[in-house]
């Protein structure tokens, strides 16, 4: 709650400064037009210069705002997608079981797609992980492949 109550007053302050530049430079240009002496030509440009720093500093905190709350958004829904898919553990075996049903509907379709999946399955036989496994327990029953943990087979990565 104090986040977005924080978040609330600094866009109001970063609006009323914006509102308060305008003027600001307003005074500035009115003071130029009229103004006869060089003295009072750069005082008159400082206070344009001031205007248009306090108008950028002010329009940079909105994008930095608008920044944040994209990326809380993304964030968000990156949670809300993911959250779902849990592993199963399977009795007797040293793995645990993924279903693709209990992902998101927005995971099961980017899986789902032709291209995803051939760009995902790439990087598995890039990985060459098939080959490493069978070198490595060519020897291994199915028995003792299921019991055997993942993690230990990671290590041939």
């Amino acid at each position: 709650m104090s986040f977005h109550f924080s978040n609330t007053l600094l866009g109001f302050i970063n609006f009323l400064t914006f509102l308060f530049s305008i003027p600001i430079i307003i005074v500035g240009v009115l003071v130029t037009k009229s103004s006869v002496t060089e003295c009072g030509l750069s005082s008159d440009k400082t206070l344009i210069g001031i205007g248009v720093a306090i108008m950028i500093v002010s329009l940079a905190s909105f994008g930095i705002l608008i920044l944040i709350l994209l990326g809380l958004g993304f964030s968000g829904f990156s949670y809300a997608v993911s959250r779902k898919g849990t592993a199963e553990t399977l009795p007797g075996k040293g793995y645990k079981e993924y279903k693709l049903e209990k992902y998101s509907i927005v995971i099961q379709k980017a899986i789902n797609e032709t291209q995803n999946w051939n760009d995902i399955k790439s990087c598995i036989v890039d990985s060459k992980i098939c080959s490493s496994y069978e070198n490595k327990y060519h020897n291994d029953t199915i028995q003792m492949f299921f019991k055997e943990s993942i993690e230990s087979y990671s290590a041939i990565l």
